[in-house]
């Protein structure tokens, strides 16, 4: 079996975890936009409809997800929502960037998404692509992954999915924690570290590049009333 690391919904359309079932698949017009923005509308664009969403809906600022599968296995039987914007040449670029808050809880706004380019102000430059390795995630493979005096090499299937956190196996990731000097929560998942603690980057090697992700990107902030971060 392979082993995987999930840089985390996935990027397949379900209908079993926000709602019960789906009445229909339905083919409409779809907007997209910031909030006060000028929308920007996909025609025919083909999605599922609930006929009853679940609870975690009842105090949301939102009422639904929109996939952003690149496949046709994307759960609607339909194009994918994604590569219909790009056919119809809504998007300037064949490529969308996400970008989540780290400091959950803190803001209403909690990310952004760009569409049709990189995000320059919140993002990083991009200096390399990766071709997936899978039809169904956005996966790539990584030969190494290292930090500080820990580095394990063998080749893993990474899946990029739009949350806010890093799994993977549980003794790599042990040993990450370990060298990051961060300690484990009892609930067998999860580190916990100071906010200000310092380490060397996480490192990842891909074929022949190398990535690394900074220590302030590896911390995320979840209980603002303590000092402490996951």
């Amino acid at each position: 079996m392979d082993a995987i690391f999930v840089f985390s919904i996935s990027n397949n359309l379900s209908g079993h975890v926000l709602a019960e079932h789906f009445l229909r698949f339905c083919s409409s017009e779809v907007e997209i936009g910031g909030i006060n923005e000028k929308q920007v509308p996909i025609l025919r664009t083909q999605f599922g409809l609930a006929t009853k969403v679940d609870s975690i809906f009842d105090k949301a600022q939102y009422d639904g997800t929109l996939g952003l599968a690149f496949s046709q296995y994307n759960g609607t039987q339909g194009y994918p929502f994604i590569m219909n914007a790009v056919t119809r040449g809504n998007f300037a670029k064949p490529v969308f960037t996400v970008y989540l808050d780290r400091e959950v809880g803190k803001r209403k706004i909690g990310g952004l998404i760009t569409y049709g380019g990189v995000d320059s102000y919140n993002c990083r430059p991009v200096f390399k692509y990766e071709n997936v390795s899978s039809d169904y995630f956005y996966q790539f493979k990584i030969d190494e992954i290292s930090l500080g005096q820990y580095k394990h090499r063998g080749q893993y299937k990474v899946e990029l999915t739009f949350s806010k956190i890093m799994k993977g196996p549980p003794a790599i990731v042990a040993e990450l924690a370990k060298a990051a000097g961060a300690q484990p929560t009892g609930d067998g998942i999860t580190y916990s570290i100071d906010c200000n603690a310092e380490f060397q980057s996480l490192e990842i090697i891909a074929g022949s590049t190398k990535y690394k992700i900074d220590p302030d990107l590896l911390i995320m902030k979840v209980n603002f009333s303590s000092h402490r971060t996951y």
